[in-house]
């Protein structure tokens, strides 16, 4: 994955650099220039996200290219609106159908999904919740944790790391939350670093930070359409 984008990204930066050079000098003028960089540019984006399964932006900039060729594609009177709707609750649906499994195992009542339930995840170093379509509050126990994956579509989860032990390597909170609430409370002595992916949605980082900061922790993964709060316990 890594490889690819390490030839992917260069590659198109490449690209729009020829693309430029030949539109100063007048050629190719007639297929758009920045149209072309700006349509190799999503297409970057959503190479990049399919490779990890994020299906939201990797739907969305391919939206983008098709309203971009409209003309050329012979159908001026593509309704934007529609696509980007149409793009969104795609990319929804096939997150809920290749969502990643963990190999850990709970005891869950699903007889009624919207009822808050509370569940115990014990010695796992990778924990995944999915609090798809319900209210959910999750209690983590573990004692060399390195990675969490939260998957919220549709839902309110709240996730507590106060009896965690992280792991020496550090870890890794993945979110894949689409129109849903998550709260993670965790201790004082973490210090928490975001590099998620965010779109029409916010992270609040709410912690209050004790004298001593013992554990680095990085939230990754996608936001859309959503909110997560990070608070002290």
């Amino acid at each position: 994955m890594k490889s690819f984008e390490k030839v992917l990204w260069p590659t198109l930066i490449l690209g729009s650099g020829i693309l430029l050079l030949l539109k100063a000098f007048g050629i190719g003028e007639e297929f758009g220039t920045f149209r072309v960089i700006g349509s190799l540019v999503l297409l970057g984006i959503s190479l990049a996200s399919l490779i990890r399964y994020q299906f939201f932006t990797f739907l969305i900039p391919l939206s983008l290219i098709a309203y971009l060729w409209r003309f050329q594609l012979g159908i001026a009177e593509m309704d934007v609106r529609l696509l980007l709707l149409a793009a969104l609750l795609l990319s929804i649906g096939l997150s809920l159908l290749f969502r990643k499994k963990s190999s850990s195992r709970w005891h869950s009542d699903h007889s009624d999904t919207w009822v808050k339930s509370e569940e115990i995840l014990n010695e796992n170093e990778t924990v995944t919740i999915d609090a798809s379509f319900s209210e959910q509050t999750k209690y983590i126990h573990a004692s060399n944790l390195k990675k969490v994956q939260i998957s919220s579509n549709f839902a309110s989860a709240k996730v507590y790391f106060d009896q965690c032990q992280v792991s020496p390597e550090g870890l890794e909170i993945n979110l894949n939350v689409h129109f849903a609430g998550v709260v993670l409370m965790v201790p004082a002595n973490w210090r928490i670093t975001s590099q998620a992916s965010v779109f029409a949605a916010e992270i609040h980082d709410e912690t209050r930070q004790g004298p001593d900061v013992v554990y680095l922790v990085r939230l990754t993964g996608n936001v859309n359409f959503a909110e997560v709060k990070i608070r002290t316990i």
